[in-house]
């Protein structure tokens, strides 16, 4: 398949955009914000709140991470330029994702939330540790994860709004089509990693939600 130059200039800025960092806000936003029992249950400034707080644990955090471990790496060998590996990015990713899990409990909020935020960091082990055998799309198991998570509440009719899984398909199709534009996967990775984060989150929310 050839790409052109724009297709290239277009889904390289979506790969960043529709980033696995991302997923847990997006889940967040979608049990905190969405028509149902959590949103009718807390004021909108606690739900921003905690909004902010997952934001800072899964998106701020690992950022800084491991922009320090770039800049470290130019101080001690300025003439090797040392690259952030793959491994580098899932294992700061796990910590700041399983930290963010730890904390909101330890916070008492809402059990479905927390479960939802522990279902998004058993996926990306689960991508992890598949991805060292075999190179799974780790931006669809995390918006598998997104849409297993807005399927599931909606199947037990804990939320409403039935076109915000619509939506996340469609976040799916953009980051999916980018990476296999950009060569990094193949379409059966693809499919693969978004059905693995949609099962992780349906079972993790199946067996421990209350």
């Amino acid at each position: 398949m050839t790409v052109t130059p724009t297709e290239q200039r277009i889904a390289h800025p979506l790969t960043i955009l529709l980033h696995p960092m991302a997923t847990p806000t997006v889940v967040a936003l979608y049990i905190l914000f969405s028509p149902g029992m959590i949103s009718a249950l807390f004021p909108a400034d606690y739900r921003w709140l905690i909004t902010a707080l997952i934001a800072l644990l899964t998106i701020l955090i690992p950022l800084f991470f491991l922009l320090v471990f770039k800049w470290t790496q130019l101080l001690i060998s300025p003439q090797k330029k040392e690259k952030i590996t793959t491994t580098h990015l899932f294992i700061t990713m796990l910590v700041c994702f399983f930290l963010c899990f730890k904390v909101l409990r330890i916070m008492g909020t809402a059990s479905l939330l927390t479960t939802s935020i522990l279902g998004c960091t058993l996926t990306l082990f689960l991508t992890f540790l598949i991805h060292r055998k075999w190179h799974i799309a780790a931006h669809s198991a995390g918006w598998g994860s997104v849409s297993g998570t807005i399927a599931t509440l909606l199947a037990m009719q804990l939320t409403s709004g039935a076109w915000f899984f619509m939506i996340s398909l469609l976040l799916f199709g953009l980051s999916g089509t980018a990476v296999i534009l950009l060569k990094k996967h193949t379409p059966a990775q693809v499919y693969t990693g978004y059905l693995l984060g949609f099962i992780t989150q349906l079972i993790t929310l199946l067996l421990l939600s209350v």
